[in-house]
């Protein structure tokens, strides 16, 4: 898979090591970077947790653990589901209701 940028591969890898097979990417690219940054520190954060957590049991049962964390968060993403394909934009600036002032040409 091509990637545009680093951001984008950071954030895709995420959603690849999840194992989901679809993605939808932000339409605001400038978002990325933030989003990996943030995907990245809870991927390896929950990882960190599941080893404290499990410290004292085999690898097995840690191993066990953590893929069935996996497979909640995975679960959790595809029922969230994607979003709308089109993003809706609302349109924060209004005219008001004053008339327009017409400039008088001078002759």
């Amino acid at each position: 898979m091509l990637c545009p940028d680093l951001a984008t591969a950071r954030y895709l890898g995420v959603f690849a090591r999840l194992g989901l097979k679809a993605v939808a990417i932000p339409y605001d690219i400038t978002m990325i970077s933030h989003l990996a940054d943030e995907l990245e520190s809870s991927w390896y954060r929950m990882l960190l947790l599941v080893d404290g957590v499990a410290r004292d049991h085999s690898s097995a049962f840690r191993a066990r653990v953590r893929t069935l964390l996996i497979g909640k968060v995975r679960d959790e993403i595809a029922a969230a589901g994607a979003g709308t394909r089109i993003p809706e934009f609302r349109q924060s600036t209004r005219q008001t209701d004053q008339p327009q002032k017409r400039r008088k040409r001078h002759k």
